[in-house]
C-alpha cells in the first residue's frame, strides 16, 4: 500500500492501530500507563516483554508516537499522534508530556546541539525550540502539506520534505522555511544529510533524491525498487541504508551511485533505521519487528521483544540505550541489544 496524500495516511495508521490494539489483547500484553497530561510512570518489564527490554504505554488513548531523538545521556523527545511531545531528562525513566500548542499529527524530530531543535508534521506544521525542549513555537513553513521527515545540515540549514515531493528548507535557523524543487511528486518520507551539502530523500514508488547543493536541487537515483521507500540513513558519506514497505531493505556502498536490496524474509513495513559508528544498526516496523547489524547493514538479525506492537522511531542514547517508539504510546528500551 502506498501513501500519497494524507487520507491514506490516516487509513493506514487507523488500520494499523486497531490490528495492534487486537493483537496485544488477544496475546495478553499490558504496558504501564503513560497517561495523557502527566508524566509518565517509572519503566517496567511488562508482561510478555523479554528479559532486556524495558517498556512504557498507553493502550486506553491510542495516541502513536511516531518519532523519537535523543539530545544525550540522560534527555530525549518522542513526537507523535494528536501533537504529543514527550521529554525525558532522566535517561527514559519517567517521560513528561510537553504542550506543544496543536493537535496536528508530529511526525519528526531532528536537534542541531543540545538547545535547538525542530519538529516537522500535519499540514506544513514546523515546530521550534530553543531551550532543549522544554517550549515549542510554531513557525511558518512556506507549505500546508504534510511533512514526514526532517533533518539539520548544520545550526542554519534544515530540510523537512513531505507528500506531493514537498520540501522545504530553512537557512537562517527556522526563521523562514521556503520550498526547493524536487524533481517528483511522489510522497517524500524520509531525508537525510551526511554533510552541509550532500543529501538523500526516499519515498513512494522507489523514489530516491540526491542533492549535492544542501537541498536547493534534487536528482532521481535508481533505486531498483517499486517499493514505498520510508527512512533512510547513513553510516558514513558510502556507506547507507534505506527502509520501506514488503520487507524491503536497500544498501549502498558508493555514496548513493547504486542500491542493492539485502536479503529479508519478512513482509512488514519497516519504518525507520537507525545507525551507530561503522558497523552498527537497527531497523523497526509492523509486527514488532526489530532487526540489528553488526556488520555495517550487509546482514540483518531479528530482535525478540516478546510484543507484536507496531514501532515506529528508535533513536541510540549517548549511555547506549536503544530507545523505540510506536503505536499505543509504545516506548521500549534495552541496553542489552547494543552493548553485546
Amino acid at each position: 500500500m502506498e501513501i500519497d496524500d494524507a487520507e491514506d495516511v490516516l487509513k493506514v495508521k487507523l488500520i494499523s492501530g486497531l490490528i495492534i490494539l487486537i493483537l496485544s489483547l488477544l496475546a495478553g500484553i499490558t504496558l504501564c500507563s503513560c497517561g495523557e497530561g502527566s508524566n509518565a510512570s517509572q519503566n517496567t518489564r511488562g508482561p510478555g516483554v523479554q528479559p532486556g527490554w524495558v517498556t512504557q504505554g498507553n493502550p486506553e488513548n491510542l495516541t502513536h508516537f511516531i518519532d523519537v531523538w535523543s539530545i544525550d545521556a540522560m534527555t530525549g523527545i518522542v513526537v507523535g499522534s494528536k501533537g504529543t511531545i514527550f521529554r525525558t531528562a532522566d535517561g527514559g525513566e519517567t517521560w513528561e508530556d510537553i504542550e506543544s500548542g496543536t493537535t496536528e499529527q508530529l511526525s519528526s524530530v531532528s536537534f542541531v546541539d543540545d538547545k535547538n531543535g525542530v519538529v516537522a508534521g500535519g499540514r506544513g506544521l514546523i515546530l521550534l525550540t530553543k531551550d532543549g525542549g522544554l517550549s515549542w513555537r510554531r513557525e511558518e513553513s512556506g507549505t500546508d502539506k504534510l511533512l514526514w521527515d526532517v533533518d539539520y545540515q548544520d545550526k542554519k540549514t534544515a530540510t523537512a520534505v513531505g507528500i506531493l515531493g514537498t520540501v522545504t528548507q530553512t537557512n537562517n535557523a527556522g526563521k523562514d522555511w521556503g520550498a526547493c524543487y524536487s524533481a517528483t511528486q511522489n510522497a517524500l518520507m524520509g531525508v537525510c544529510f551526511v554533510d552541509s551539502k550532500k543529501g538523500f530523500a526516499v519515498g513512494t514508488h522507489g523514489t530516491i533524491l540526491k542533492t549535492t547543493d544542501g537541498g536547493e536541487s534534487w536528482e532521481p537515483q535508481e533505486s531498483g525498487s517499486d517499493n514505498q521507500l520510508i527512512d533512510v540513513e547513513f553510516f558514513d558519506k558510502k556507506t547507507g541504508i534505506a527502509v520501506g514497505d514488503a520487507g524491503t531493505i536497500l544498501r549502498t556502498i558508493d555514496g548513493g551511485a547504486s542500491w542493492s536490496r539485502q536479503p529479508c524474509d519478512l513482509f512488514e513495513f519497516l519504518f525507520d533505521v537507525t545507525l551507530a559508528g561503522t558497523r552498527l544498526g537497527f531497523i523497526v516496523g509492523t509486527g514488532g519487528t526489530i532487526l540489528r547489524t553488526t556488520d555495517g547493514g550487509v546482514t540483518w538479525e531479528e530482535l525478540d521483544t516478546g510484543t507484536s506492537d507496531t514501532f515506529r522511531g528508535s533513536c541510540i542514547t549517548e549511555a547506549n540505550t536503544l530507545i523505540i517508539v510506536g503505536d499505543n504510546g509504545t516506548i521500549l528500551q534495552t541496553t542489552t541489544a547494543v552493548t553485546r
